[in-house]
């Protein structure tokens, strides 16, 4: 609810592995997406990004600390001329 654009929704746990991976949620749905195990972690892609950087369950998308994915998941999103709606929250 509340968003206008299809997202890619992607479920982390604590130590930053993908639990879950939810491809083009549509806009405006008030549908609940929740993550397939418990989840510490949500970020939230234009749809498609998801599957243009090959996100998978079981791959690692941090260590240790949730900062250090910025650097290098930010530079392939835009200089891969993705649109930068990509929100990270606890």
């Amino acid at each position: 609810k509340n968003t206008y654009i299809p997202l890619d929704i992607v479920f982390l746990d604590e130590n930053g592995e993908i639990v879950g991976v939810h491809l083009n949620a549509k806009p405006e749905s008030e549908e609940s997406i929740e993550s397939p195990a418990p989840a510490q972690y949500v970020i939230e892609l234009d749809a498609g990004q998801a599957s243009a950087l090959a996100l998978r369950v079981g791959d690692q998308f941090f260590d240790k600390t949730p900062t250090s994915w910025a650097n290098k998941v930010f530079p392939i999103i835009f200089s891969n001329n993705f649109p930068g709606h990509s929100h990270f929250f606890t």
